[in-house]
C-alpha cells in the first residue's frame, strides 16, 4: 500500500482485500473518507458478501452517510435477485429515512411490480408526505393486488387525506381490499375518514369489523365515543377487546369519563380473563374505578404475565391489600403457571401493609391462607417453596415451625441455608430437633452453620 495513496484510494484498495476483518476494520474506522461514485458502489457490493460482518458494518457504513447520493444507489440494489441484499438494502433506505425518499419515488416508474411494492413498503415506513402524490397515482393506475395493498396501506402510514376519495372507491372493487383501507382511513384523521368508517361498523363480516371498531378509536371524536359506549352491551368478545380499547383511547382524547357499571365490569373482566395481552393492558388501566372482588381475582390470575400489566396491577393491589389476601387462597391452591408472582406479591403486601395477617383475616381466612402457603414448599419451583415458607414464617409462625422438618429436606441447599437464617434465635424444642437433623446435612456448609446455631441456643418447649 503506496504512501502516497489517496484516503479514497486506500479505502477502496482495503474492500478489495480477501480477509473480512480488514473490510470490517476498514468500513468501521474511514467514516470520514469523502464519498465519491467509486466508494459507493464498493461499499454496496460489500451487501453481498458472504460474511456476515462484513455485510453488517456495510449497512452501518451506508446509514452513516446521510446521504441522497448513498441512497440513489442503493436504491438499485432493490432488484437484486438475492432476497438477503434486497433486505438489506431495504434496512438502509429506512434508516436513511427522509434522504431516501427521492431516490425510491424515482425507482417507482422504473421497477417491475415487485420492486414497486417493495418501494411503496418502504415509503410507507419512513413515513415522509411527499411521497403521497406518487404512491396514489400508482394506486389508480395500478392492476397488481399486491401494489395496490401497499400502496393503500402506505398512504394511511403517511396520513394522505387526498388520498381518502380514491380509497372510497376502491372500496367496493375487491373485499380484499377493505380491512387494509379500513385501516388505513382509521389513521387519516379527517371527517370524511370517519364518516366511511362509521357507515362499516354494523358490517357482517367480524374480520372486517375489528378493523372498524379500531379504527374508530384512533380518527374517533367525542360522539363516536357515546357511540362505543351504547355498544358495550351488545357486542361480544373478540369483538368486545378492541371496542374496550377504543374506548379508552378516545377517552384520553377528550378526557372524557367512562361509566363503571356492571356492563363495563363484565367487559373488562372478559378482557382480562380471555384477551390477548394489547388488549389486557387496556383493560388494566380501566380497573381503577373499581373495589370489586371479581375484578381483584381476575387481575391476580393475569398478574405475572407481563411486566407492564404488573406494573399497573401493583398499584391498585396496593389500595387493597385486605381484599387480595381475603381472596388469595384459592388461587394458589389451583398451583396456576403465575404461582411465583402471587406468591412475591403476598410477600410484599404483607411486608408494607400487615406483618400480622390473622389482624384482619378472620379465623377460617387466616387458616385457609396459612395451609395455602404450607402445600407449596413441595412444589418443584425451588423459589416457590422458600418464598412460601417465609410467608409462613412471618404469616403465622407456629404452622412454620411445624413444617421446618420439611424444608429441611429441601433439596435446594441455599433453601436450607435460609432455613437456618429464619430459625436462629428461636429457642423452641421443634427447632432444636431440626438443626440436630441438619448438623448431619451432607452439605458442609449446611451442617456446620447448624452445628453452631445448637451451640448457641438454650431450647425449651413453648407449649
Amino acid at each position: 500500500m503506496s504512501e502516497h495513496q489517496s484516503p479514497q484510494e486506500k479505502f477502496l484498495e482495503l474492500l478489495q482485500s480477501d480477509d473480512p476483518v480488514v473490510k470490517i476494520e476498514a468500513l468501521e474506522t474511514l467514516y470520514n473518507v469523502k464519498l465519491n461514485e467509486e466508494i459507493i458502489d464498493s461499499v454496496c457490493d460489500c451487501l453481498s458478501d458472504a460474511d456476515k460482518g462484513v455485510r453488517n458494518s456495510a449497512v452501518n457504513f451506508l446509514i452513516q452517510s446521510r446521504s441522497t447520493a448513498v441512497a440513489a444507489k442503493v436504491v438499485k440494489l432493490i432488484s437484486a435477485k438475492e432476497i438477503s441484499v434486497r433486505n438489506l438494502a431495504g434496512e438502509v433506505l429506512l434508516r436513511l429515512g427522509d434522504y431516501a425518499v427521492q431516490a425510491l419515488v424515482n425507482a417507482i416508474p422504473e421497477g417491475d411490480d415487485d420492486d414497486k411494492k417493495f418501494a411503496v413498503d418502504v415509503l410507507g415506513l419512513i413515513g415522509n408526505a411527499n411521497a403521497a402524490p406518487v404512491i396514489l397515482a400508482l394506486m389508480k393506475g395500478s392492476y397488481n393486488e399486491n401494489v395496490l395493498l401497499a400502496c393503500i396501506e402506505a398512504l394511511g402510514n403517511l396520513k394522505s387525506s387526498e388520498s381518502v376519495s380514491s380509497l372510497v372507491e376502491l372500496y367496493d372493487n375487491n373485499e380484499l381490499f377493505q380491512p387494509t383501507i379500513i385501516e388505513a382511513m382509521g389513521k387519516i384523521d379527517s371527517p370524511q375518514s370517519l364518516g366511511f368508517v362509521m357507515a362499516k361498523y354494523h358490517c357482517n363480516d367480524e374480520y372486517l369489523k375489528f378493523s372498524v371498531i379500531e379504527s374508530l378509536g384512533i380518527i374517533g371524536n367525542e360522539s363516536t365515543f357515546y357511540f362505543l359506549l351504547s355498544e358495550v352491551s351488545e357486542i361480544e368478545s373478540p369483538l368486545a377487546w378492541p371496542l374496550i380499547r377504543s374506548i379508552y383511547q378516545l377517552k384520553k382524547r377528550f378526557g372524557l369519563e367512562i361509566p363503571f357499571d356492571e356492563k363495563m365490569k363484565n367487559l373488562i373482566l372478559n378482557a382480562l380473563t380471555e384477551a390477548d395481552v394489547e388488549y389486557k393492558k387496556v383493560a388494566t388501566y380501566l380497573i381503577s374505578a373499581f373495589e370489586d372482588k371479581d375484578i381483584l381475582c381476575a387481575c391476580l390470575k393475569i398478574y405475572g404475565e407481563d411486566f407492564e400489566i404488573d406494573e399497573i396491577l401493583k398499584d391498585k393491589f396496593c389500595e387493597y391489600p385486605t381484599l387480595i389476601l381475603r381472596n388469595v387462597s384459592e388461587l394458589i391452591n389451583n398451583s396456576t403457571q403465575n404461582l411465583k408472582s402471587i406468591i412475591s406479591l403476598i410477600k410484599e403486601l404483607l411486608e408494607m401493609y400487615n406483618p400480622n395477617g390473622n389482624d384482619v383475616l378472620s379465623e377460617l381466612e387466616f387458616r385457609n391462607l396459612s395451609e395455602a402457603f404450607t402445600k407449596c414448599l413441595e412444589n418443584p419451583d425451588e423459589e416457590v417453596r422458600i418464598l412460601s415458607y417465609e410467608l409462613l414464617f412471618s404469616f403465622d409462625t407456629d404452622t412454620a415451625l411445624l413444617f421446618s422438618d420439611v424444608m429441611a429436606e429441601d433439596q435446594s441447599v441455599w433453601n436450607r441455608l435460609r432455613l437456618l437464617e429464619l430459625l436462629d434465635g428461636i429457642h423452641h424444642l421443634k427447632v432444636e430437633d431440626v438443626l440436630k437433623f441438619l448438623t448431619n446435612d451432607p452439605d458442609e456448609m449446611v451442617s456446620e452453620r447448624a452445628t453452631d446455631l445448637l451451640s448457641q441456643n438454650s431450647f425449651q418447649s413453648t407449649d
